[in-house]
C-alpha cells in the first residue's frame, strides 16, 4: 500500500512539475495580464503584455516565479491524483462502476485539499510573476515580506474565491478526464491494444477546456486578490468588491482577460501532466 501511494505522489510531483515548466511563459503572460487593469497596455493583449516581459529581462524573464510554481505543483499534483483516488474509492457505491457524480464530488474534493495545502505558495507564485524585477529577491523573501507587510493572513489572500474555483475547475477536470479515458480505455481493449499517447492526450485536452471556461472569472478574481496589497495594485473589499471594480471598468469582458494565454497554458499543461501521471503509474 505505501508503495503504490509512494509511485503515486512520484508520478505526481514529476508530471506536475514537467507540465509546468514546459509551458511557463504562457504562464506568467496569462499573469501578468489578468492583474493588469482592464484597458491597460498589458491588459489590452498577448503581443502588449509579452512585449512588456520581455523589456524586463530577455527570455528569461518570461520563466520569472516558475520556481515557486514547481515548488508548488509537485506537492499539489500529488495530493490531488491522491486524494482523488482516495475519495474516489470512498464515496463508489460500486466499486467497478464509478458514477460521473461520484466522480465530480472527489475531484472536487480532491482540487480542494491540494489548494489549501499549497496556498501560500500560490500567493508567491503570482507575486513574483507579476512584481516589478527586484521586488523580492526569492521564495524566501516573498513570502517574508508578505508577512511583515500585511500579516500572516495575506499568505491566505483569496483563498476561499480559489476553494470556490477549484472545486467546480477540479471537479469537471477530473470527472470528464475519467469518464473519457474509461470509455477510450474500454475501446482499445476491445482490439486488445493501450491506449495511445495522443488519445490520453486528448482526454487532458477535451476535460480542460470544459473545466477552465466554466470557472475562468473565479480564476481571474484569485489572481487580482492574491496581488492586492502590492505597490501599484488596487485594493478589493472582497471577492464581490473585485467582480464589482472589473466589470465597472471592462465591462463582463473583462472577467476573461487573458483567457487566450490560459487556454495555450492549461490545455497542453494539463495533458501533459495527465500523459505523464498515466504513462508513470503503469
Amino acid at each position: 500500500m505505501l508503495a503504490v501511494l509512494a509511485a503515486k505522489l512520484y508520478s505526481g510531483s514529476l508530471a506536475g512539475g514537467i507540465s509546468r515548466t514546459l509551458t511557463a511563459p504562457i504562464d506568467r503572460l496569462k499573469m501578468v495580464m489578468q492583474a493588469a487593469p482592464p484597458g491597460s497596455a498589458s491588459g489590452g493583449g498577448m503581443v502588449a503584455a509579452a512585449r512588456a516581459i520581455r523589456a524586463e529581462g530577455g527570455v528569461a524573464a518570461f520563466f520569472r516565479g516558475n520556481g515557486a510554481n514547481v515548488l508548488k505543483i509537485a506537492p499539489e499534483t500529488s495530493i490531488k491524483f491522491v486524494c482523488f483516488d482516495a475519495l474516489k474509492a470512498a464515496l463508489a457505491t460500486d466499486a467497478a462502476n464509478v458514477t460521473a457524480a461520484e466522480r465530480f464530488v472527489a475531484g472536487g474534493g480532491a482540487g480542494a485539499i491540494a489548494q489549501a495545502a499549497i496556498y501560500p505558495l500560490e500567493i508567491c507564485k503570482t507575486r513574483l510573476a507579476i512584481s516589478a524585477p527586484g521586488t523580492y529577491a526569492g521564495i524566501a523573501d516573498c513570502l517574508r515580506c508578505v508577512v511583515r507587510t500585511e500579516g500572516a493572513a495575506a499568505l491566505y489572500k483569496g483563498l476561499s474565491t480559489s476553494i470556490v474555483g477549484i472545486v467546480p475547475y477540479a471537479g469537471i477536470d477530473l470527472a470528464v478526464n475519467s469518464l473519457l479515458k474509461d470509455a477510450i480505455g474500454r475501446s482499445y481493449a476491445a482490439r486488445g491494444r493501450e491506449p495511445s499517447v495522443p488519445a490520453v492526450l486528448g482526454c487532458g485536452m477535451l476535460s480542460s477546456t470544459c473545466a477552465m471556461i466554466c470557472t475562468y472569472p473565479l480564476n481571474l478574481v484569485r489572481t487580482r486578490l492574491q496581488a492586492a496589497g502590492m505597490p501599484g495594485s488596487p485594493t478589493f473589499a472582497g471577492p464581490l468588491d473585485c467582480v464589482r471594480q472589473t466589470v465597472s471598468a471592462g465591462g463582463l469582458r473583462a472577467l476573461y482577460q487573458g483567457l487566450l494565454p490560459n487556454m495555450l497554458k492549461v490545455l497542453p499543461a494539463t495533458s501533459i501532466s495527465y500523459t505523464v501521471y498515466d504513462m508513470l503509474s503503469k
